[in-house]
């Protein structure tokens, strides 16, 4: 048995809680990767390193479904227009290592658990609050960072609420990767993505994709140098790269090459004209 929604054809949901209708889990997912990337942005200069955060489908439970399989740190959110707060719930792995990168020692891979100090609380709620900004600034509604909850209840927080929705990210940090969770009660959700304000919704995202800034990064060349030849660099010596002076430069966004070019200026700051644009 399947349903149709817009032309495209589904397989009928058994379970209950039902999945999100079409309409709403793609508006969802388009604005959960409008998120992820302003949440990058806004967290360079918060952490010694660029972090990446990738959503992943959402999941639709009951409040008692939801299991917690490692030790979490979580706090509510709330939201104008919504009775009851979301929770944003982090692995405390991820939480600790953060706190330690931004005090100057970048793990090298996840720290051992353990509870985190209150001090190590007030360090990490820098980025967090930094989640509520993104949000906020996407226009989609006020998010507000609230209480911090160590070991939250579910059931009692959500007795109110017959379904749930989990907004779901893969963390790639330094020192590991971790799945974040985003819990909203369902009535949220269908609040903010569906009804008449579908194409104001996906216009509004779209304008935020095209002012979203990307670091594009300029490669002059390569070289490499032995140890000992390393120790004894001092000021004036040259290093030749791998780079000959008759090929383009590589630039590119991310680890993807977009363009090839040739160096230049503009007055006394340097430039880059570009020469070829990549298929990729």
């Amino acid at each position: 048995m399947a349903t149709s929604t817009d032309n495209q054809v589904r397989p009928y949901d058994f379970r209950k809680p039902s999945r999100l209708p079409f309409d709403v889990e793609e508006q969802l997912l388009a604005w959960q990767g409008i998120l992820s990337t302003m949440i990058q942005d806004k967290l360079v200069g918060q952490l010694p390193f660029a972090t990446r955060w990738k959503p992943l489908p959402p999941e639709t439970v009951r409040p008692h479904e939801i299991k917690d399989e490692q030790p979490n740190v979580s706090w509510y959110m709330e939201m104008a227009g919504c009775d009851l707060p979301s929770l944003l719930v982090i692995p405390r792995a991820a939480a600790l290592g953060m706190v330690l990168s931004q005090l100057g020692e970048v793990p090298a891979e996840a720290p051992e658990d353990r509870e985190l100090t209150a001090l190590e609380l007030s360090v990490v709620e820098l980025p967090i609050q930094t989640i509520a900004d993104a949000a906020n600034d996407s226009e989609l509604t006020f998010v507000r960072m609230n209480k911090f909850d160590a070991n939250p209840r579910y059931i009692l927080t959500y007795k109110k609420a017959a379904d749930l929705v989990v907004l779901r990210y893969q963390l790639e940090l330094p020192f590991g990767e971790f799945e974040i969770r985003w819990i909203w009660p369902q009535d949220a959700v269908l609040n903010l993505f569906s009804g008449g304000n579908r194409f104001t919704k996906l216009d509004t995202m779209e304008q935020l994709a095209n002012d979203i800034p990307f670091e594009l990064v300029i490669r002059l060349g390569e070289a490499k140098v032995d140890v000992g030849d390393l120790a004894n660099l001092k000021v004036g010596d040259v290093i030749v790269l791998d780079q000959r002076v008759t090929d383009l430069l590589e630039a590119y966004i991310d680890q993807d090459l977009v363009f090839l070019g040739s160096p230049g200026r503009v007055g006394n700051r340097q430039a880059f004209q570009i020469e070829t644009v990549t298929e990729e």
